[in-house]
């Protein structure tokens, strides 16, 4: 819930008994003053007074911010109905169409009638495509001493006469294998070994 309305009585019990460990010991003198039994207390996620939850101290402020709160929560549960019959709506309406069946039924044409001949128009210019730009025009032009010549295709384009073009084919001279080999590499510091010994039973000579 959002705000919740809480005993004076109980919240007063909870200060003296726990003290200052109590969330309400900052405000345990204004709530003796506070006309009333209950005290409404206002969850603010925002923090727009710089804590999470908001105390009304007195019975005007209490009456205007349950106000408020009773009329976001309605506003809230119309939505949240709202969107219960939109989904119920949509799910009947998938249901409805998954469930559909289809009855093969002969078309019979029916008599044209129309008013008039201006209302005839502009029907079948609704059905017809209209052209949103204007139509290109080409003229292909061949010189007459041309017509009925035989004609060779070759490998090259009509603008390129250094390069053949082929499709991809597989060259039957060469063939690449592949191989796999699994290699493991493990990278370790240099090791030096340096051995000291001492003789403690060695004879010392004075001289």
């Amino acid at each position: 819930l959002s705000f919740n309305s809480l005993s004076k009585a109980a919240i007063l019990e909870e200060c003296a008994a726990m003290g200052v460990m109590c969330d309400f010991s900052v405000v345990q003198n204004e709530l003796k003053s506070l006309e009333g039994d209950d005290v409404l207390v206002i969850c603010d996620p925002s923090e727009k007074f710089g804590e999470k939850f908001v105390v009304c101290l007195t019975r005007e402020a209490h009456d205007r911010e349950l106000k408020v709160c009773q009329d976001m929560q309605a506003e809230r549960e119309a939505q949240e109905a709202k969107e219960r019959e939109e989904r119920a709506r949509q799910e009947e309406e998938d249901r409805r169409i998954a469930n559909a069946v289809y009855v093969d039924k002969p078309r019979i044409a029916q008599k044209y009638e129309s008013a008039s001949s201006d209302e005839t128009a502009l029907q079948v210019e609704k059905l017809s495509v209209q052209p949103e730009r204007a139509l290109y025009k080409y003229a292909i032009l061949r010189d007459s001493t041309t017509f009925g010549l035989p004609c060779n295709f070759g490998d090259r384009e009509a603008d390129n006469d250094k390069y053949l073009e082929h499709r991809s084919h597989k060259n039957p001279d060469f063939e690449l294998q592949r191989r796999l080999k699994d290699t493991y590499i493990q990278v370790a510091p240099n090791l030096q070994v340096i051995g000291t010994q001492t003789k403690f039973n060695q004879r010392l000579i004075n001289k």
